[in-house]
């Protein structure tokens, strides 16, 4: 399912709107509305590597949101949204990027990002000492949350 507000475009992944048709629909919709935001949000569905498919689409996104924010962070560990890395390869122009959840991160490149929030709970301490590798040149803001409601922080 997807909305749209005057800057912002949001997806709402569900199990019957992830794949097919549903899915086709959104990445057709994602590429006419060319808004600068984009909030994913995951309802029973983990977008994983369609996420990546559908940000292609969008290369001159500036913002990306990967929330569900009806959902405590507990629950959102279990969604899959894609590896972080991967996504800013995707997205040369981000200037700002929020994931809730269980984020991963094989690398964290990219020339332009601002602001980097994670939220996991908790967040995996590899994707932290890949944010301290430096590919993140223009970084400005860092904001991590190392756990919040179920779990202690890793070492």
């Amino acid at each position: 399912m997807i909305s749209m507000s005057e800057t912002r475009a949001s997806l709402r992944f569900t199990p019957s709107v992830s794949q097919g048709d549903g899915f086709a629909n959104m990445v057709t919709q994602l590429t006419r509305a060319a808004k600068p935001c984009l909030l994913v949000a995951s309802d029973g569905a983990s977008p994983g590597p369609a996420l990546l498919q559908l940000l292609s689409t969008a290369p001159t996104m500036q913002a990306l949101i990967l929330d569900t924010p009806w959902q405590p962070q507990a629950r959102q560990a279990k969604h899959l949204f894609a590896d972080l890395g991967d996504v800013l390869d995707t997205l040369p122009r981000l200037k700002r990027l929020f994931a809730n959840g269980s984020p991963t991160a094989k690398h964290l490149k990219h020339a332009s990002l601002e602001s980097l929030y994670l939220l996991g709970d908790p967040l995996n301490p590899a994707v932290v000492e890949t944010i301290s590798v430096g590919g993140l040149p223009a970084l400005k803001h860092l904001g991590i949350s190392l756990s919040s409601e179920q779990k202690p922080a890793g070492e």
